[in-house]
């Protein structure tokens, strides 16, 4: 959804996934900075099987930090933490 912006703002200087799962191969760090449903929907499956490291940083606080325990998770910024 936001590709086309990004495109305007960053033109080639940086890739762009169709889905978010692809998003996430071989990535190092992810940092969710939005609420959009299809980033709620990812799992803690999801970011072991597709990152290289799985870091993930919980701008919005969508997540569960229990859920989330065997990443090297932070939640941090926006929104209200979840139990």
């Amino acid at each position: 959804m936001a590709i086309p912006n990004a495109r305007k703002q960053l033109g080639e200087t940086g890739e762009f996934a169709k889905a978010e799962q692809l998003a996430l191969k071989g990535a190092d760090c992810c940092i969710v900075m939005t609420e959009w449903t299809q980033f709620e929907k990812l799992q803690t499956k999801d970011y072991l099987a597709f990152m290289r490291i799985p870091n993930l940083v919980d701008a919005r606080r969508l997540y569960n930090p229990k859920e989330y325990e065997s990443l090297n998770f932070a939640a941090v910024g926006f929104g209200a933490q979840q139990q």
